[in-house]
């Protein structure tokens, strides 16, 4: 178990290193980036978020696995709040909160969550790890969004170039959050697509993962990896949200809930995951602080190589 944990973890660790030799190499600058999280934001992403909600889920087992998904809430919601207590802890500067908050309360529950989820539990793990991953892409696609849209709006006033209400509306009203809710209600209201349309955005949905760890590579290579070697306060703080506060949180939900062992086992380990990848798109789009949530994002995964199977070992016992 331990060992498939690992792999999942190493494939995201070679993709990335991907992304940073072909940023090394000179065969994409800043325009490529920009590009790259373009395509993901307006694109790729909403794509997954759609097929993830028709592919998996129906009316009924929706209506099934609202104890699983609030917990899952529950448990983002006491890790996002905790994150501002560590904000003024920390002092983080205005202009790096919402990204913090994302490093600190959302995981990478889709591109390692979902193996390591079947690689230790089996297919029966399946089904609980995309409760949690409802959970946590409808909350990073809405407030967590909100949260790093303010960021660079803090960044465009520092610099006088200050957004209007609707500039505001604009950043908040993006495809993400659309698709989410549209989603949502092709499976409430039993809406199938048509098969060359589900296909169409599976296809597409299935390059988002990849595109995203590639950037993060890209994004590395541009701060440079020294910035890896500056553990500062603030990512020190990150780090306990990420892989202390949030499963904690989800274990104390879980009690609440009455959950049984295995989703609790599953959600619990799916809340010590890296930060999500998408925290960096999100940063490149919004005008907020690229390096920093690139940096969480592959830090994050670094420790992940003890903490991940240090998780499995506490809530399997093998």
């Amino acid at each position: 178990m331990i060992y498939d944990a690992i792999q999942a973890i190493l494939m995201v660790i070679i993709i990335i290193a991907i992304g940073y030799f072909v940023a090394h190499k000179g065969w994409g600058g800043e325009s490529v980036t920009s590009f790259i999280s373009k395509l993901i934001v307006n694109i790729t992403l909403p794509c997954t978020a759609i097929t993830a909600f028709v592919n998996n889920f129906t009316a009924e087992t929706i209506s099934d696995a609202w104890t699983y998904i609030l917990a899952s809430f529950a448990a983002i919601a006491i890790a996002f709040v905790i994150s501002k207590l560590f904000i003024k802890i920390g002092k983080i500067d205005k202009t790096q909160r919402g990204v913090f908050t994302a490093l600190f309360a959302f995981s990478n529950s889709v591109y390692v969550g979902l193996p390591i989820a079947t690689a230790i539990f089996g297919e029966p793990a399946i089904v609980f790890a995309l409760f949690y991953y409802v959970a946590n892409t409808t909350f990073a696609n809405s407030i967590g969004y909100v949260g790093i849209a303010r960021d660079g709006m803090e960044r465009a006033c520092l610099s006088k170039n200050c957004f209007g209400p609707k500039d505001v509306v604009k950043k908040i009203l993006q495809p993400p959050m659309i698709a989410v809710v549209l989603g949502f209600v092709l499976v409430m209201c039993n809406i199938k697509l048509p098969d060359f349309l589900h296909s169409a955005l599976s296809y597409t949905g299935n390059i988002t993962s990849p595109l995203a760890l590639i950037f993060v590579g890209m994004i590395l290579q541009r701060t440079g990896l020294s910035c890896l070697k500056q553990m500062d306060k603030k990512m020190s703080l990150a780090l306990v949200g990420r892989f202390v506060i949030s499963p904690l949180a989800m274990l104390l939900m879980a009690a609440c809930f009455g959950l049984a062992d295995l989703p609790t086992q599953v959600l619990v380990i799916q809340t010590g995951l890296p930060a999500m990848v998408g925290t960096a798109i999100f940063a490149e789009v919004l005008g907020a602080d690229t390096s920093f949530a690139a940096k969480g994002v592959v830090v994050t995964t670094l420790f992940s190589f003890v903490t991940v199977p240090l998780y499995v070992l506490l809530m399997t016992g093998v």
